[in-house]
């Protein structure tokens, strides 16, 4: 069974005009074509979640118009869950886009629904939604919004990813909140102020309370790892550059409880099968749940001996920190979109 991902955020309609060159200040020049599609960066992120088969519910708010309605539509085809949707009496968000023959763009958001949306709502929709795994979030509604549903969501125990664009500084009782921040280049300079280095990003990444992940664009792509989460950067099939990236949750061997396997007179040869998930068949055939002979590898055996967390406070902060490995093959990422695998 998937976890549940919420995305609260934006949803936007992208206005495309394709010209050879930008036009100057108070210049007006024949375009090449015009096209619509759906944007907003949390739209984004839910339905790249919903194409690879994630269990997602889109929290957003959109106008009471037809751009709204073909929003709504368009979460349904992409197996997004729209019953937590918000309607207001003023026009759904757009985004007129500007793209010129090197493929550079140019972009205004008119916020509209989008500045509309309302935390109470948004909280009450996850906790009606129940069992949230995922909390995903970015700046494109009112920072107050995200504020108030963050802390919600992590007095919850609800893992939480932001995406801080359009870049700006976050207040530390919101990192707080946060367990993965993943901004870009620009963001990083403007949350840290500080240049974008690898030395720079592994020095900020110790003075915030959450896991850093920062895409560099064509100096690289940062392939991040702890001891709960694995994260794979994928590249996206899209109009501009952009990338996604993959939270996989470590898979831990379960742990054999001897005393069972002794009453159902399992053997040896077989015990690392069932550490690794599979249930054991005996020789008449009957069925033997691996839950029935194992528990998770992390529950607690009952010893009385200190954690590592409460016996080397530092080492097992320092061993917690996100790993940053860079690769070098991606192009410029202009938008981050979000899927988790179990």
């Amino acid at each position: 069974m998937n976890k549940k991902i919420c995305v609260i955020g934006s949803s936007n309609i992208d206005q495309f005009s394709y010209i050879s060159e930008f036009p100057s200040s108070g210049e007006t020049l024949i375009g090449d074509s015009f096209e619509t599609g759906f944007g907003g960066k949390g739209a984004n992120q839910a339905v790249m979640a919903g194409l690879l088969g994630a269990d997602v519910y889109m929290i957003s708010c959109l106008g009471n118009d037809i751009f709204g309605d073909s929003t709504i539509n368009n979460f349904i085809e992409n197996n997004v869950n729209v019953d937590h949707i918000q309607r207001v009496k003023v026009s759904s968000g757009v985004a007129p886009i500007w793209v010129n023959a090197k493929g550079e763009n140019k972009i205004i958001v008119i916020p509209g629904a989008n500045n509309e949306i309302d935390a109470n709502k948004a909280k009450a929709s996850l906790q009606e939604i129940e069992n949230v795994s995922y909390l995903i979030g970015q700046a494109e509604i009112p920072m107050d919004v995200n504020h108030d549903v963050f802390d919600y969501a992590k007095q919850n125990n609800i893992t939480t990813v932001f995406n801080p664009a359009p870049g700006k500084i976050l207040e530390s009782t919101f990192l707080k909140n946060i367990d993965w921040l993943i901004p870009n280049e620009n963001e990083f300079q403007i949350i840290s102020g500080l240049d974008v280095t690898d030395e720079n990003i592994l020095e900020f990444s110790k003075t915030i309370p959450c896991n850093l992940l920062v895409t560099q664009g064509e100096q690289g792509v940062l392939y991040v790892e702890n001891d709960e989460i694995i994260i794979e950067n994928i590249l996206l099939d899209h109009r501009i550059h952009c990338s996604g990236f993959i939270f996989r949750e470590k898979k831990y061997l379960r742990k054999i409880e001897r005393e069972n396997i002794i009453k159902y007179n399992i053997p040896d040869f077989y015990l690392n099968k069932i550490r690794s998930g599979d249930d054991y068949k005996s020789p008449t055939g009957e069925i033997i749940k691996n839950k029935q002979i194992t528990k998770k590898a992390k529950q607690d055996s009952g010893s009385k001996d200190p954690s590592m967390e409460e016996a080397m406070p530092k080492v097992y902060k320092e061993l917690a920190k996100v790993f940053l490995k860079l690769e070098w093959y991606y192009k410029d990422m202009q938008d981050i979109e979000f899927t988790v695998e179990n």
